[in-house]
């Protein structure tokens, strides 16, 4: 009769932890760009166009034009994907939705602009996040009186994070400005 009891209070306990953490989805799960969204709904016929804009690093920056013949419904979006190094290489991407790629590009220019060319006299850290995950930003070293950018394709996984030189930084903002958004 205890034992049943216990395991009685033990499986309702369980069950309502399961239930309250699944309210916002599963601690880790990556969040969905609007495009991400539209483009992997079940029961649709979708056709998405890759327009190559460049490479930085091992990243590969395109433009998506995702169409939906039957709604006659056309999205665009940036995507950033990179094939991981190592024994166990992963495929990681970032899709920024068209509604974002203006707070991204003022981002990336206060950054170059504004951050860049200042000093702190303690470590700080700058970022943009979007929707889907997708991280940029600086850091800045006291020791070594110098801001360090940063992007990370995925904020869950640390494999898809790269630093960034003032010359990415600046081919990033010129091939985003250059997509036909």
């Amino acid at each position: 009769m205890r034992t049943l009891l216990f395991l009685s209070l033990f499986l309702l306990g369980y069950c309502t932890m399961a239930q309250e953490s699944n309210e916002d989805g599963p601690i880790g799960q990556k969040t969905l760009s609007k495009a991400e969204e539209y483009y992997t709904r079940s029961g649709k016929i979708i056709e998405t166009q890759f327009h190559p804009l460049g490479t930085i690093k091992n990243v590969n920056i395109r433009m998506l034009q995702i169409f939906d013949h039957a709604e006659h419904v056309e999205l665009r979006a940036i995507k950033l994907d990179m094939q991981t190094g190592g024994q166990f290489s992963r495929y990681r991407a970032a899709i920024i939705d068209k509604d974002e790629v203006g707070d991204l590009l003022t981002a990336l220019k206060l950054m170059r602009d504004k951050i860049y060319p200042t000093t702190r006299n303690t470590y700080t850290e700058v970022c943009y996040n979007s929707r889907s995950g997708f991280e940029v930003g600086c850091y800045f070293e006291p020791n070594k009186l110098k801001w360090t950018g940063t992007l990370q394709l995925d904020k869950y996984h640390k494999d898809s994070f790269l630093g960034l030189s003032d010359e990415d930084l600046a081919k990033l903002i010129e091939l985003i400005e250059g997509a036909d958004l």
